[in-house]
């Protein structure tokens, strides 16, 4: 008796094991390198004046990223295409007002759009992740040391995504130690809200828009 039990437990073990399914990809960290984003005045970004180039619509969205609101800056959003056509697709609603899309079809490239309103520092973006259905964008405040006023857009390819709810993570990181230690006090959190873009979320489905 005892040895038809073992032989079943072994079996079922064995049946466990064979039919057991693949790690789950899709909790998988993985980063989107700072240097596969289109952006302006972000070291480690392509610099997106070279797409301006070829439509010289980056002067209208950088115009329209004047002073910061005196409520909260809209959120980020996202675009359909990367590149050239995502910067186009920024432009249509940052400078020409339109609503932004909060649905994508299943397959197409998907794009975010990160912005940030005139301030006398920097917003750099240090860390671009996506974890599953999750999209975390990382920033932090550095320092002038001029008198300068900057704005800043960032265009971040997320390539093709299967069906789901995204969520897009905006996070604060802190400002780097070796310019508190020169003394450069850090923004409040509410002035941040006003200056850099909010989080978001956005659908892709296989029927699309």
């Amino acid at each position: 008796m005892v040895v038809r039990l073992l032989a079943l437990l072994a079996f079922v073990l064995c049946c466990s094991i064979s039919y057991a399914e693949p790690p789950d990809e899709k909790g998988k960290k993985m980063e989107i390198p700072l240097s596969e984003i289109w952006a302006n005045n972000i070291p480690g970004t392509k610099e997106i004046g070279r797409l301006a180039k070829q439509d010289p619509r980056l002067t209208g969205i950088t115009s329209a990223l004047g002073f910061p609101p005196k409520e909260e800056a809209k959120p980020a959003f996202a675009v359909q295409g990367k590149g050239l056509d995502a910067l186009r697709e920024a432009h249509a609603v940052i400078v020409d007002k339109r609503k932004s899309r909060d649905t994508f079809a299943a397959g197409s490239d998907v794009s975010v759009v990160f912005f940030a309103h005139e301030t006398r520092s920097y917003v750099h973006l240090h860390k671009v992740e996506r974890q599953g259905n999750n999209v975390n964008v990382s920033w932090r405040f550095v320092p002038h040391e001029t008198e300068d006023m900057t704005r800043h857009v960032a265009l971040i390819s997320l390539g093709k995504l299967p069906s789901g709810k995204y969520r897009v993570n905006i996070i604060r990181s802190a400002m780097p130690q070796k310019y508190i230690d020169l003394g450069f006090r850090p923004t409040s959190d509410e002035v941040a809200r006003r200056i850099v873009c909010g989080p978001f979320s956005f659908t892709v489905s296989e029927q699309g828009e």
